[in-house]
């Protein structure tokens, strides 16, 4: 889709590129300003994400396997969106650089959407057993000057407490303090986002939302939602 066009589409072509990413963070990552945590966690998700991969594209695959291979490359692409609107950014980075991370340098004859400035936050609904909707998206302040170009999408990001199961191996042990926190995401252009989460009822899940204006530029996280799923 036109807001992830760098992110290609194939999971072997994304884990080739995440692991691109931590050849070269693992050079330069202090000199982008990379924290060595971050590097780390990348690490740890490629190779989680390759492990499952090579699974599922074996005679062991499995229903479970196939889950947990779109769990695991969700966890890792959600990182790399990470990386990318807080460091792989033009300047500092040249665009030679830009070109080791597969990635393209801006078109500076084009007239550009600017960045999101807002927040975004939404209402949380119990429609049903193991359901949760998110309504009511909207931004914090007033939208009157800004640009609505800007505010193309919404990304919900999320996370669950609990026990990991193959459908979601990456949990959250303590309350995040911010968006970045959370593994898993999704990117919608509706007011409105039910989730099914058959199996969870009793767990928490945390979620909070972020601007994008579909040309790879993202606004703040908003604050962070928190409910028990029933």
């Amino acid at each position: 889709m036109a807001y992830e066009h760098w992110l290609p589409g194939r999971r072997e072509d994304q884990l080739y590129m995440a692991k691109n990413w931590g050849t070269a963070l693992a050079q330069k990552g202090a000199a982008w300003n990379v924290p060595p945590a971050e590097i780390t966690e990348l690490a740890a998700l490629a190779a989680a994400a390759e492990t499952v991969l090579q699974t599922a594209q074996s005679s062991e695959r499995t229903v479970v396997i196939t889950a947990s291979c779109r769990t695991a490359f969700d966890a890792l692409t959600a990182k790399m969106r990470f990386i990318k609107k807080r460091w792989f950014l033009q300047p500092p980075l040249t665009d030679a650089e830009l070109v080791s991370l597969s990635l393209t340098p801006h078109d500076t004859t084009k007239t550009g959407v600017s960045a999101p400035r807002l927040e975004a936050e939404g209402d949380v609904r119990f429609p049903d057993y193991g359901i949760i909707e998110v309504t009511n998206i909207r931004a914090r302040g007033d939208m009157g000057a800004e640009d609505k170009r800007a505010y193309r999408g919404v990304r919900i990001y999320y996370g669950l407490t609990g026990t990991p199961t193959p459908q979601d191996l990456f949990r959250l042990s303590e309350a995040p303090v911010a968006g970045y926190q959370l593994p898993h995401s999704i990117w919608t252009q509706r007011k409105s986002h039910r989730f099914a989460f058959p199996g969870e009822s009793g767990n928490r899940i945390y979620l909070s939302l972020c601007y994008e204006n579909g040309k790879g530029g993202a606004g703040p996280w908003g604050p962070i939602l928190t409910a028990i799923i029933p």
